[in-house]
């Protein structure tokens, strides 16, 4: 199970979160206050989310010091700087805001981010905690969080209210030798936004196993926090008031337990990897309890886990096998002889997109109904070592890229566009030797997924440094609509340049930022960052560091 939770750079579903019947995957918080007259705010209502400042990074050359590395809060409207935050080198940060659920208890809306925690690295090698709002009249004002001195990253964050009051952070820290870059002794703490600076951190149990449930009560307050607990080979659940471990029952397993997938129908429970065995975990109110087994997987890598409101997939070999809400398995199909490995890249309503094929090697594309009444349907086979990849679903439409093994070292894709419940449709192609940069999530989670609003690309026509303004693009996968984003002509300065390949940043107003990196005047150079508004054509503004 894999999802972009994160409020501003792409990143992985790692935990389940559960509040009643909610479910979601990571996330994050704030504490950050909001006014209704508010003159540090960017353009549009004082105190709104949907008008935070967007964040980016830079590592300006020459500079020293805490210089080094900087965060700059960037006005969306404008695309001016509002403040730049000197954090030195190594030091990384993650986003939060608030998340609200959603009826059913599957899901929910992640906000805007609106609040910024960071690490900042000394020259004496400390690591402090900080956050800062990117809303309200305390925007961009600095606050330690906790006595942490050897901060090294922070691995997770999660709201401690659902309204984001406060969150949690997973920390890693230094250990003895108080070197970061040794991590064989390092340590995991947990540590509350509104920590004071005095504040000593809360020791985690889990090391660094991930932790598998952050559980919210009915007033949406964290309570308790679920995870595997290295050292004493067993599930534990910590009591958020207390730093306090309760066992789980039958938890003691003595093999590390991993998330495999969300439970089709019970936010209580999900599907856990003990082993080779699949196992279902159950918990509320810190009352915990590993089930009977599911499945037993085979010695066979396992090809890919999605999970809808019906059913948990998963392959082995070149099976695909679905588990019902009661746990019975049951074969869903087997495709062909003749490929290695099985992975699915997207999932819609009715169907899964499965690749067939090791990598350097032939690969098929597949489309298998989730309901089993029919054959698989053939989409496309690559050869000579060319791969598929996920660039958006939206509803049933499906858009995927495609790559040679020489192009794929370029950054040159094809991308092509099909409906997957529609079998006398075929692919048609949106564009070909490309610079692909990802694409925007809907705000709306379900099962630990969401929908792609809107991908990103740079139509180079195969040549290396090739992407200039006037050829950015943006496509909406809901209308089947491409926006040029840049000027229609070309711009005064004629040099091209290449694409980090990041949007470091998107609100739920569709407003991102992008790097423009390796000009063909000073190749392998970050030149400058753009603000652009997804829907909007010739959006695209310079934006200027400081």
């Amino acid at each position: 199970m894999s999802s972009s939770m994160g409020w501003g750079r792409w990143r992985h579903a790692c935990t389940l979160v559960a509040m009643g019947l909610v479910l979601t995957a990571c996330g994050g918080g704030s504490d950050s206050p909001k006014s209704a007259n508010d003159n540090r705010q960017p353009s549009g209502v004082g105190g709104n989310a949907s008008s935070a400042y967007l964040v980016t990074e830079s590592s300006p050359a020459g500079a020293t010091g805490l210089n080094a590395h900087q965060l700059h809060l960037v006005n969306p409207a404008t695309g001016e700087v509002f403040k730049s935050i000197p954090v030195g080198p190594g030091g990384g940060y993650e986003l939060g805001g608030a998340f609200t659920p959603s009826a059913n208890g599957q899901g929910g809306t992640r906000e805007n981010a609106s609040v910024l925690f960071f690490i900042r690295r000394y020259d004496n090698g400390e690591g402090h905690l900080f956050q800062a709002p990117l809303v309200g009249t305390q925007a961009g004002v600095e606050t330690r969080i906790s006595n942490v001195i050897d901060a090294c990253g922070i691995w997770e964050t999660k709201i401690a209210r659902l309204d984001a009051i406060a969150s949690w952070l997973r920390v890693e820290t230094a250990g003895d030798d108080h070197d970061c870059r040794q991590g064989l002794d390092n340590q995991f703490v947990f540590v509350r936004s509104d920590f004071g600076s005095a504040v000593a951190p809360a020791g985690s149990p889990f090391g660094r196993e991930k932790v598998l449930v952050w559980e919210y009560n009915a007033q949406g307050e964290l309570t308790w926090i679920y995870g595997y607990v290295p050292w004493l080979g067993a599930v534990y659940a910590v009591d958020t008031s207390t730093a306090k471990l309760r066992p789980v029952t039958n938890g003691f397993t003595l093999q590390t337990v991993d998330i495999f997938s969300a439970h089709p129908t019970d936010a209580h429970k999900a599907l856990v990897r003990v082993g080779r065995t699949i196992t279902t975990l159950s918990w509320l109110n810190g009352e915990a309890s590993l089930g009977p087994a599911v499945a037993t997987l085979t010695d066979a890598p396992l090809g890919f886990v999605g999970t809808d409101a019906r059913h948990v997939y998963f392959s082995q070999d070149s099976k695909v096998y679905r588990i019902d809400p009661q746990g019975v398995v049951s074969l869903l199909t087997d495709l062909p002889q003749g490929g290695d490995g099985l992975d699915v890249i997207a999932q819609t309503p009715s169907s899964l997109l499965i690749v067939q094929g090791a990598q350097n090697l032939d690969s098929t594309l597949w489309v298998v109904s989730k309901n089993g009444d029919s054959k698989p349907r053939l989409i496309e086979t690559l050869v000579d070592g060319s791969n598929y990849f996920l660039a958006g679903i939206a509803g049933e439409v499906v858009v995927y890229g495609s790559s040679t093994e020489r192009d794929s070292s370029q950054g040159f894709v094809t991308l092509k566009r099909f409906v997957a419940n529609s079998a006398v449709q075929p692919p048609t192609t949106l564009v070909t030797g490309a610079r692909y940069f990802y694409g925007i999530n809907e705000r709306q989670i379900n099962h630990g997924e969401s929908t792609t609003s809107h991908l990103f690309w740079c139509e180079v026509g195969g040549q290396p440094n090739n992407c200039r303004a006037d050829r950015l693009r943006s496509y909406r996968l809901s209308t089947d609509t491409v926006v040029n984003l840049g000027p229609l002509s070309p711009p005064a300065d004629p040099s091209t340049w290449d694409l980090l390949g990041d949007v470091d940043y998107v609100d739920r107003s569709y407003r991102a930022m992008l790097e423009e990196f390796g000009s063909s005047a000073s190749p392998g150079s970050a030149r400058a960052r753009w603000l652009f508004q997804a829907d909007t054509p010739q959006s695209l503004k310079a934006i200027v560091l400081p």
